[in-house]
Parts: structure tokens; C-alpha cells; sequence
């Protein structure tokens, strides 16, 4: 398999992504919310190094969208359902939804509608 970054990108471009977010939210409570699955992953690294700069608590889960995505009617088989990971309350929360990619925008949207 091609290697497209080395480890030492991966991380240079990572803190590059903290230090934007982290310049860029106001200051409050936050909560960061990875999609499942592989938005759980950036949402746990990005929740814990904005948790050693900022003032504000933050808070951490995981949301599943399988049943609010718009194209479940059109998948073969039965999906692949995990929990929700969410055991804090979302009012007064500036929400931060993280996916490990972006296209369409189709899993934020339901994402949203989750929520």
C-alpha cells in the first residue's frame, strides 16, 4: 500500500486542525461528537488536546447515524447498528460534529438529525 503521509505529517497536519479549532470556538462549554466509526477516533484526539488548552469543560461521545441516514432504504443486508455514546446533556453546548471525511455532507445532516 502507498504511504501518502509519514507519521510526522500525520501529526504536524493534526495540530495544525487543533490549533484552528481551538482559535476559532468561543470559549464555553463544548462537546465534541465523533460519527461512527472512524470520526470517534479524530473526535477523541481533538476532545483531548483542546481539553489541556482550553478553560471550559469538554465533554466526549460517539454518535451512531445508521437509522437517520438517508440512504438506509438502499443498502443490501442488515445494517450494523453500535450505540450511541452520549451521557452528558447537549443544552447550552456549542456541539462540535466530527467524521473522518467529507463529501456530500449527507452523514452530518444526519448526524444533526440524531442529535
Amino acid at each position: 500500500m502507498e504511504q501518502i503521509l509519514s507519521a510526522q505529517q500525520v501529526n504536524r497536519a493534526m495540530h495544525r486542525l487543533y490549533k484552528r479549532i481551538d482559535t476559532n470556538l468561543p470559549g464555553g462549554p463544548l462537546a465534541v461528537i465523533g460519527i461512527r466509526t472512524r470520526g470517534e477516533i479524530l473526535a477523541r484526539r481533538i476532545a483531548e488536546r483542546l481539553r489541556s488548552s482550553r478553560r471550559h469543560p469538554i465533554d466526549y461521545g460517539v454518535l451512531d447515524i445508521t437509522f437517520y441516514r438517508d440512504d438506509l432504504s438502499l443498502r443490501k443486508g442488515m445494517p450494523l447498528v453500535r450505540a450511541t455514546e452520549i451521557d452528558f446533556d447537549l443544552d447550552e453546548k456549542l456541539v462540535l460534529l466530527v467524521d473522518d471525511v467529507l463529501a456530500t455532507g449527507r452523514s452530518v445532516r444526519a448526524a444533526m438529525d440524531a442529535l
